[in-house]
């Protein structure tokens, strides 16, 4: 017991020497709003409406880009798509996207509509536990609510369309610049990362900029997005050695490891949105001289 109280004096010590520096104070902050708000608690009720909702939003995908090609061809558009944000790679997203049809089928009219309805509420309870972190406490009107979920899906929709429009170009310069200039082959790869990263970024900066209830600037959220979309991305890479090296779901769930697999994803995913706003809370009540105790820092 005496090592126990001793190694507790020791971390008390290091603490108070730490708060001095900003960015410890912001870091523990972020962790304490985290917990103070009951973060793993929020990141798996929003995953368990992911649950109903994300399956519902990769059919509109693919039933709204079989309107343009071929059915096939839009569901391979979908899996590379999501292949580029999913750590279980282009296998596992074919085998949810395969389950998900056979169960589903595809959808047209009234159909894609049911779809939309059913798509909005894991952006709902994304917004909402956004704002948990931001400590406000009172929810959007109704339909309100739903515009809101809905301009998000158009977001994520158009970023996802940048997406794929980047990967178009960086083919067609992958088949010109080697000839053209000798540019050595990781270049590209190098591009691409720092595409991926960038619509990343803007997914993290809109959705911090916009969902709070509160006052906020470009300047309150740019950072913390930043943050936010380089701790996404660390997990994201770490995730997938795990998964790929060590986990073994296949042993344990046999058919269903992949969806089993990107719903873990889906969990850690949500704790990243929320560890991310609590940050750019912290953030901006640091940056405007709060304390570190949870004080609002909305206007």
């Amino acid at each position: 017991m005496g090592i126990v109280d001793y190694v507790i004096g020791r971390l008390r010590v290091l603490d108070a020497s730490l708060a001095g520096h900003a960015s410890y104070r912001v870091v523990r902050h972020s962790y304490q709003q985290l917990n103070a708000r009951d973060g793993q608690r929020i990141a798996a009720a929003v995953t368990y409406f992911a649950v109903f909702s994300i399956f519902p939003f990769i059919l509109l995908l693919i039933s709204l880009l079989s309107f343009a090609i071929d059915s096939r061809d839009a569901q391979q558009q979908v899996i590379d798509l999501l292949s580029g944000f999913l750590p279980i790679g282009a296998t596992g997203v074919q085998e949810v996207i395969d389950g998900v049809i056979a169960a589903r089928g595809a959808a047209a009219g009234l159909g894609i509509l049911l779809l939309l309805w059913g798509a909005l509420g894991w952006f709902e309870s994304i917004d909402q536990g956004v704002n948990e972190m931001w400590d406000v406490k009172e929810a959007r009107p109704f339909f309100i609510g739903k515009l809101f979920a809905l301009g998000m899906i158009g977001a994520v929709g158009a970023v996802m369309a940048l997406s794929w429009l980047a990967g178009i170009v960086v083919g067609i310069v992958s088949g010109l610049v080697p000839s053209v200039a000798g540019m050595p082959p990781g270049l590209l790869e190098l591009v691409i990362s720092i595409v991926s990263f960038g619509l990343i970024f803007l997914v993290f900066l809109l959705l911090y900029r916009y969902s709070p209830r509160c006052q906020l600037s470009w300047r309150d959220v740019w950072l913390g997005s930043l943050l936010t979309a380089v701790l996404w991305t660390v997990v994201r890479s770490a995730f997938t050695i795990y998964v790929t090296r060590f986990a073994d779901f296949s042993s344990a769930y046999g058919p269903f490891a992949a969806i089993i697999a990107f719903l873990v994803w889906l969990y850690v995913t949500h704790l990243v949105i929320l560890f991310g706003a609590s940050l750019t809370y912290a953030l901006r009540v640091e940056s405007q001289g709060g304390d570190v105790d949870g004080r609002r820092a909305a206007s």
